[in-house]
Parts: C-alpha cells; sequence; structure tokens
C-alpha cells in the first residue's frame, strides 16, 4: 500500500521554508506520494536540489488537485494563526511558539487541530489539550 500525505507550507530560505524543505525531502526518501499545496512563491534558490527531487516537488505540487483525498492526512506547517484552513479530515500542525504564554484565539486555533507539535520551549499542555 502506497503511504499518502497532503502537505501544507511554505519553500523558501527562512526558518519555516527551510524545515519545509527537509520534511520534503525526507518524504521523498521514504517514498511517500504527497499532495503538495505552497503558500506563497516557491524558492528554492537557497538550497542544492537533486533533480530527481526536485521533479518530485513539481509532481507533488502540480498533482495536488488531481490527488487530493480528504481521507489522506495533512501535515501543515505554518503559525498558529492562519491554521483554521483543512484540506483533510485529520489535520496535524507543525508550529513555533515563541511569546510566553499563548492567546486564547492560539488556544482555541491549536484545539481545532487532531495532533499539534511545537517547536519551541512551549508544549501541548500549555494550551490545555489534555
Amino acid at each position: 500500500m502506497t503511504q499518502r500525505l497532503n502537505l501544507h507550507m511554505t519553500l523558501h530560505a527562512l526558518s519555516f521554508g527551510q524545515v519545509s524543505f527537509n520534511i520534503l525531502r525526507e518524504l521523498y526518501r521514504r517514498k511517500i506520494q504527497c499532495s503538495l499545496f505552497l503558500r506563497g512563491n516557491p524558492d528554492l534558490s537557497a538550497y542544492r536540489v537533486d533533480p530527481q527531487f526536485g521533479a518530485w516537488v513539481e509532481r507533488s505540487f502540480n498533482s495536488r488537485y488531481t490527488k487530493l483525498d480528504r481521507k489522506v492526512p495533512t501535515l501543515q506547517l505554518w503559525h498558529i494563526e492562519g491554521s483554521e484552513f483543512r484540506l483533510s479530515d485529520k489535520q496535524a500542525l507543525l508550529t513555533f511558539h515563541e511569546t510566553d504564554q499563548p492567546t486564547e484565539s492560539e488556544i482555541n486555533l491549536v484545539n481545532q487541530q487532531d495532533f499539534t507539535f511545537f517547536t519551541s520551549s512551549w508544549t501541548a499542555n500549555n494550551f490545555n489539550l489534555f
């Protein structure tokens, strides 16, 4: 059975783009079929891109509408605000939180996700998820 994943992320030289690039590279290495939805214009000029990997990224992006399936889980890499948009029934958010405490709207948005992964000192327990 082919593993599949919907992705909603950005590709550029800044932090979110760097994390996205490395996630894509690992998914490519693992031969996971992806529907790639990008935020903003992609910019891969900061990276050395293997031609086969680049072709895979392009195919994942160009076929996103024909391969999109609500039953395939989505990984979204973005700010908490902006994470309310869903591509499928199950969605995980990978985000960064860099303030001393979450706002009420951030708590609500995180609670709308099926899973949320933080890459800062704040954890899910700070959002009263459990």
